[in-house]
This record gives C-alpha cells, sequence and structure tokens, in this order.
C-alpha cells in the first residue's frame, strides 16, 4: 500500500509541476500597472473558478498549455477594485 502511495504521490507532483511549467509563462508576461505603485496590499480574486476548472481539465486530459483568458480582479485590503 505504501508503495501505491508513494507512486500516486509522485504522479500528483510531477503533475503539478508540468502544470507550473505551463501556467508560470503566462503569469511572466503580464506588464506593469501604474496605478497599483501607491496601493500597499492587493489580492487577486478569480472572477469565475469554472475558468480554471476548465483549464486544469484540458491540461490534465489532453496535455493542452493554451488556454482562454482567466478573468480576474485587483481588489484591495478593504475588497474594492483597484484601477477601476
Amino acid at each position: 500500500m505504501s508503495d501505491r502511495r508513494t507512486s500516486i504521490t509522485g504522479q500528483i507532483s510531477r503533475t503539478a509541476r508540468r502544470f507550473s511549467a505551463a501556467i508560470a509563462p503566462q503569469l511572466a508576461r503580464l506588464d506593469h500597472v501604474g496605478v497599483l505603485d501607491h496601493v500597499e496590499c492587493v489580492d487577486i480574486k478569480v472572477v469565475d473558478i469554472v475558468q480554471i476548472e476548465e483549464a486544469c481539465q484540458q491540461y490534465v486530459l489532453r496535455n493542452a498549455v493554451n488556454f482562454h483568458p482567466i478573468d480576474f480582479d485587483i481588489v484591495n485590503a478593504s475588497s474594492t477594485k483597484v484601477g477601476c
């Protein structure tokens, strides 16, 4: 049983690393946003979690690395949208 658990853990770890390698370059392409220069704390909130779930499903089932854009909002500490 321990060998099987190790095997599954290894598979999950490899898949997570590959998925991270597909997503990280997309995040690196984000341009500078001047309106955020004077904001101390921001959160990035996903608008529709289904978009991420679909991207994950496409990646896991088909090794797809090209996803539809994922919509998100940037909010400050009081949950007010920044830059609107």
